[in-house]
């Protein structure tokens, strides 16, 4: 409780509003298409699995007939799944992804869960990796 009065004031005092979002990406408008988004990296990144053990023989442990390793296998789907995240969440929502968003689900599929999360914090320590917002059509 005390840490967040200090940062009230310290926001306070430089001028700093805190119920204003720092970037565009906490407004109402850019968490319109979150759960879409969440849902399609949800749905690619679980999709990934099924190529993960047809690689690997359809086995969890050390097939004889594997394809490729497992390290492989992993190296393989993680970047198949950094490629179709942000291609299935653009259908999805139909409208270009943010830069943000398009780094958070590549993110995601290297570390899920948490590297989606890690970006939303670069992007809020750097307002200006946002660049243009996309278009409306």
């Amino acid at each position: 409780m005390q840490l967040g009065l200090v940062r009230d004031f310290r926001r306070r005092r430089d001028g700093v509003r805190p119920d204003v979002p720092k970037c565009g990406s906490r407004t109402p408008q850019a968490q319109k298409g979150r759960p879409r988004l969440t849902a399609s990296g949800f749905v690619v990144g679980a999709g990934m699995t099924a190529p993960f053990f047809a690689l690997r023989d359809w086995s969890w442990k050390e097939p004889r007939n594997a394809k490729v390793s497992g390290g492989a296998a992993t190296v393989i789907t993680t970047v198949g799944c950094m490629a179709h995240s942000p291609i299935v969440a653009t259908v999805v929502v139909q409208r270009e992804l943010t830069l943000r968003e398009a780094y958070g689900m590549t993110a995601d599929c290297i570390v899920p869960f948490v590297g989606g999360w890690l970006m939303s914090k670069a992007f809020d320590d750097h307002p200006e990796w946002e660049g243009k917002r996309p278009r409306r059509r």
